[in-house]
């Protein structure tokens, strides 16, 4: 599974974000003034390999991908939490997404220090995969 695809799901799933979801490169990019939000970024954080299963001459070993989505919103004036609902939209949208034998589960959640007027939420997910040579 490529991080394209995940962005792409999250954009035909997630129409809180109106099509704001971007393969993350640099930190820089969520820290631009003028940002549109809510938005949310992905980027690959881990992979952990299981023992490699020899069959003959080749590889065949288990791998654990975790990417991150990380969610940008406005500190919410009144009761609301946009924050919140773009996790629901989120979760929605991956937990259980499957392509390529492939299924997304959920990992964990972390909250960022608000800054500057913004709120940012870190969801890991991840999925296995095989690397077969």
């Amino acid at each position: 599974m490529r991080l394209a695809t995940i962005r792409d799901r999250l954009r035909e799933q997630c129409p809180i974000f109106g099509g704001r979801v971007q393969i993350m490169t640099t930190i820089e990019e969520i820290d631009q003034p003028g940002l549109d939000l809510p938005a949310a970024y992905v980027f690959w954080s881990q992979d952990t390999a299981e023992g490699n299963d020899l069959a003959g001459t080749f590889v065949n070993q288990a791998r654990t991908r975790q990417f991150v989505v990380l969610i940008i919103g406005r500190v919410p004036r009144d009761d609301s939490e946009p924050v919140e609902d773009a996790r629901a939209e989120v979760f929605k949208a991956l937990i259980g997404f499957e392509q390529d034998d492939s299924q997304i589960t959920y990992a964990s959640g972390q909250a960022q220090p608000p800054d500057a007027g913004y709120l940012r939420w870190q969801e890991t997910f991840q999925f296995t995969d095989y690397l077969r040579y």
